[in-house]
């Protein structure tokens, strides 16, 4: 039988609530298992947490996070994980000196174990390659441009293109000033049943690169392309090697 202090049957007095026998939380309307001072798991927890075991904390479950703007997914009292970890968990662990410091022994602990965050990384670096892969299937295994292969040891010599932009882009682009992941983009799509082929395609990195500059510079990619005609360094009546159309095709 164990003998901790927790674990010997109490005895009953005018502040302790028994049921069949057993120990619970003494907070009326809870009829959960002892776990400490009188209270329950949860009820032991806002105590230390907030100074009052009785404090009804604010929920938001199955919404958005409450701060303006923001319309990622509740985490916990109303805040997506990005909010709620700056504006209650951080301001906590920085109010609280020995919640403090089992933070910063824990991170301790784990520095001194790099095999574990080694392990943890190769992992992560594994799963993005099969996801890579998978998604890489999803759109097909070869340049929409030249029709250069994808290399399954290396994917990344392919890269996924956007056919067109929505909002959802925009957004992403204007928040963080960067385009959202396309693979992941990729995945989502298809988990909602939507064929990911009508807003990805796949262009290796040198056409990639060619397609975002004449996108974006039109006349002077022109330009460029009759200078290299005018010193025969593109050759606009012949097919090249790969058996590509002639340019001539384009120019008339």
């Amino acid at each position: 039988m164990p003998t901790g202090h927790y674990d010997r049957k109490p005895r009953k007095t005018s502040i302790e609530k028994f049921i069949d026998n057993v120990r619970v939380c003494s907070v009326d309307d809870c009829n959960r298992k002892h776990k400490g001072r009188g209270y329950c798991a949860t009820h032991l927890y806002r105590l230390k947490t907030h100074g009052d075991a009785g404090v009804v904390l604010p929920t938001n479950r199955g919404g958005i996070c409450k701060v303006v703007g923001c319309d990622k997914k509740n985490h916990g009292q109303g805040y997506c994980k990005i909010h709620y970890s700056k504006l209650v968990a951080t301001p906590r662990i920085q109010n609280n000196p020995a919640l403090r410091e089992r933070v910063r022994e824990s991170q301790r602990k784990s520095e001194q174990r790099p095999e574990r965050k080694e392990r943890k990384q190769e992992i992560d670096k594994r799963r993005r390659f099969n996801d890579r892969i998978r998604v890489i299937k999803m759109i097909g295994t070869k340049c929409a441009s030249c029709g250069e292969k994808v290399d399954m040891s290396n994917p990344q010599n392919l890269e996924f293109h956007h056919k067109y932009y929505d909002d959802y882009d925009e957004k992403f682009m204007k928040k963080y000033g960067r385009n959202p992941s396309n693979y992941k983009q990729v995945l989502d799509i298809a988990s909602n049943g939507i064929n990911p082929k009508k807003k990805f395609e796949l262009l290796c990195h040198q056409c990639n690169v060619l397609e975002a500059f004449v996108r974006t510079n039109p006349k002077k990619a022109w330009d460029a392309i009759f200078w290299l005609i005018e010193h025969n360094i593109l050759d606009a009546d012949l097919l090249d090697e790969k058996g590509n159309r002639k340019l001539t095709e384009f120019l008339k």
